[in-house]
């Protein structure tokens, strides 16, 4: 009976295994505090430099529907849709031009 690498014949990870796993899970700790750090470093940079936040930007109340006229689903044509090609297909379920 084979056996996968790094596992005993029960299935139960090896102690090297397991050692290998922490200090990989310890070493992923410190790339994503390293990039928490540098992060920290860019928004300040930022927002010393006057800058305005990166996520500024004008937004329309989209509740006050009173200028525009309300789309009612009977006033769109239906659109047909082809067989469902999963998600391999760029079209997923269009028809392919």
């Amino acid at each position: 009976m084979d056996k996968p690498n790094g596992t005993t014949a029960r299935g139960v990870p090896t102690p090297a295994d397991v050692m290998g796993y922490r200090v990989g899970a310890w070493q992923r700790s410190l790339l994503f505090l390293d990039v928490m750090r540098q992060r920290a470093e860019q928004d300040e940079a930022h927002e010393k430099a006057g800058l305005p936040h990166v996520l500024d930007f004008a937004a329309e109340d989209i509740r006050a529907a009173t200028a525009t006229r309300l789309i009612v689903p009977g006033d769109v044509p239906a659109m047909h849709l082809g067989p469902w090609r999963g998600a391999r297909n760029p079209g997923l379920g269009a028809h392919a031009l």
